[in-house]
């Protein structure tokens, strides 16, 4: 059995939506940038500066979606 099958996972987890993308391959990068073009809010969870050195900082986000949230 697998975590994300429980009805606990489920219950507190209806109508998420997720992706694992490698964003050091080009092609994951493309999706990425893709999804945040089309997106009204940007969150993650990487240690402070790592999402900026890996090229998505705030000014990035800003010219793939001029009103972007980033949390």
């Amino acid at each position: 059995p697998s975590y994300n099958s429980s009805g606990f996972h489920s219950n507190l987890n209806r109508n998420k939506l997720g992706i694992t993308a490698n964003i050091h391959h080009p092609g994951g990068r493309e999706v990425v940038e893709r999804l945040i073009a089309v997106s009204d809010v940007v969150i993650e969870n990487y240690s402070a500066g790592a999402f900026s050195r890996m090229g998505f900082g705030y000014e990035r986000l800003r010219e793939l979606r001029p009103d972007i949230i980033y949390v």
